[in-house]
């Protein structure tokens, strides 16, 4: 059942060369700031509602849902950027703007403990990752480390590729994928390649870990799981095009929702997918794994909640449509850019629904009654912190 990759399909670069510190004093912490622009102190009353970033918190809607405010907070933008990436961690939250600025705001106070800019505002970068204290910055060609406490540079590596996804991290090694269909490891403990492994189609959407294995998924359709520490690739099943959303996993199996009006699951060892469930739609809205379940919005249906293991229906609901993030008091916290919904997981009802005109995007620092960072348009970020 398994199909393994000939080791000459497995680029392996194994020149160590010293890291390249020369320069990086001077790259240190640009601005830090103590005052976030708040509506009020923290732990106050906010009244009824409050002006805040460019978004009217109601604070009554928000209490419906199981949250109320903590805090505002402002990174540092230029006067042309948006808010790209929002990373929010136990004790700090990352964030970078469309001009590569990169602010880490105190997760206590909303204030600013450091902010910089890693490189000129043309870069694309893909996103970030942490290990302790070193935050892993990440550009389509480079690697910025740095300490997440201070803002210090410790480290400015080039990659031997172009990539095109979020890193995930593995050891010392980060993981992404390519536009040329390459599945890529860079390490970082000698800034040198680790492996490439090539799916056959570009890797637009982020891998993910499916147990100890890479899961990926090519816009060929090509599925691959790949063994991080020898780069041996298993199991070559397909889906039927390409994906708008990233695939997810409950560390046995793989979940793919497509473009094809499919979602699959597939597991390691099969190269068949374990079963596949059809929609009326192209799938484009990201989909989430909670204890046992798959939540999957399918547009003109509603929010889909499948038993993960089997595929089949638990429920639907009409109203509930969006991207599943939390929940908190026993609720699904749902967001379909527009509105924030509490559904009921049993049955998929609608308990409180309210619109968010001004925010752009919801993050959750984690999924069971963890605090909302919600980013606006006025370039905040609004925590808000379950009751």
């Amino acid at each position: 059942m398994f199909k393994t990759r000939p080791v000459s399909d497995v680029v392996r670069l194994l020149v160590v060369t010293p890291l390249a510190l020369l320069g990086l004093a001077a790259c240190e912490t640009t601005q830090t700031s103590n005052s976030p622009n708040q509506p009020g102190s923290i732990g106050s009353d906010p009244g009824t509602q409050s002006e805040s970033a460019g978004f009217t918190i109601v604070h009554e809607d928000w209490r419906h849902i199981g949250y109320r405010w903590d805090w505002t907070g402002h990174p540092t933008l230029t006067s042309r950027e948006d808010i790209k990436f929002c990373q929010p961690y136990d004790d700090v939250v990352v964030i970078q703007g469309t001009g590569n600025s990169l602010s880490v705001l105190d997760t206590v106070t909303g204030r600013i403990r450091w902010s910089d800019r890693p490189s000129n505002p043309l870069a694309r970068f893909v996103g970030c990752e942490r290990d302790g204290q070193t935050l892993y910055v990440c550009s389509e060609s480079e690697v910025f480390l740095m300490d997440i406490s201070t803002g210090n540079w410790l480290d400015r590596q080039p990659m031997s590729v172009v990539v095109n996804t979020r890193p995930l991290l593995f050891g010392k090694t980060l993981i992404f994928g390519t536009p040329t269909g390459d599945l890529f490891s860079h390490r970082t403990d000698f800034g040198v390649t680790a492996w490439r492994y090539n799916v056959g189609g570009p890797i637009q959407a982020n891998p993910v870990f499916v147990g100890s294995l890479v899961g990926a998924v090519a816009q060929n359709g090509q599925v691959l799981f790949l063994d991080p520490a020898s780069a041996i690739g298993m199991g070559r099943p397909r889906v039927g095009g390409p994906l708008e959303t990233n695939p997810v996993s409950d560390g046995s199996l793989l979940y793919v929702a497509c473009m094809d009006q499919s979602v699959y699951a597939f597991e390691p060892d099969s190269p068949r997918h374990r079963w596949r469930y059809r929609t009326n739609e192209e799938l484009d809205i990201q989909p989430t794994y909670h204890a046992g379940v798959l939540y999957v919005t399918v547009p003109g249906t509603g929010l889909v909640a499948l038993d993960a293991s089997r595929g089949s229906e638990n429920w639907i609901g009409p109203e509930a449509g969006g991207e599943v993030i939390a929940m908190t008091r026993g609720a699904l916290i749902v967001w379909d850019g527009e509105m924030i919904k509490a559904v009921e997981p049993t049955n998929g009802d609608v308990l409180h629904a309210f619109a968010t005109p001004g925010i752009l995007d919801i993050v959750a620092d984690r999924f069971d009654d963890g605090n909302l960072y919600a980013v606006t348009r006025g370039d905040g970020v609004i925590r808000f912190r379950p009751r």
